[in-house]
């Protein structure tokens, strides 16, 4: 398990990786520990592309029916169907924050079959649990240029490297969500 500092900054850099492939069109589609490596300077490096979708721009026109991924990791889209674009990767995102926080998956089961079934009879409490998260995610990314010089100020980093990570405000808004 994590401390809840390295939860918050691997968090940010995945988030802020998540970010740039959707803003050119990919969706990763496949997002698990197993895929998150950490280079020498201790940050995170997305690997195994291999289920990655390109050219998903607009999510109501474009969206994929390919039921891939990692079933504990899949959004209920994607285990019913319905077709899925870029919020199944936040999806997963909140699975691995559930995981690093707990040292447990949200949904697990001894059988894959169980597991989506776990997923899907949660449906209606994760939506409202997913749309807030996605809210919370957007804002903190478009108000970054705001929060650019508080968050530097606030910031306990005494490593250069990782500065860059903390200044888009993600890290500030959820040390202050996690302490209310």
């Amino acid at each position: 398990m994590f401390t809840e500092d390295d939860v918050k900054f691997y968090l940010a850099e995945l988030a802020s990786a998540l970010h740039y492939l959707h803003q050119h069109g990919i969706v990763y589609r496949d997002l698990k520990p197993e895929n998150i490596l950490l280079n020498d300077d201790g940050h995170i490096r997305l690997t195994d592309f291999g289920l990655s979708k390109e050219s998903v721009f607009d999510e109501s026109e474009n969206k994929t029916f390919s039921f891939c991924g990692t079933v504990e990791y899949m959004a209920p889209e994607v285990v019913n169907r319905h077709g899925h674009g870029t919020a199944a990767d936040w999806w997963s995102f909140g699975v691995l924050m559930y995981e690093m926080l707990t040292g447990t998956l949200p949904f697990q089961s001894e059988h894959r079959k169980d597991t989506m079934h776990l997923i899907l009879k949660h449906l209606r409490w994760l939506d409202y649990f997913r749309q807030r998260c996605f809210i919370y995610v957007s804002s903190s990314s478009s108000s970054s240029s705001s929060n650019n010089s508080s968050s530097s100020s606030s910031s306990s980093s005494s490593s250069s490297s990782s500065s860059s990570s903390r200044e888009n405000g993600f890290l500030l808004r959820v040390s202050h969500k996690s302490t209310s």
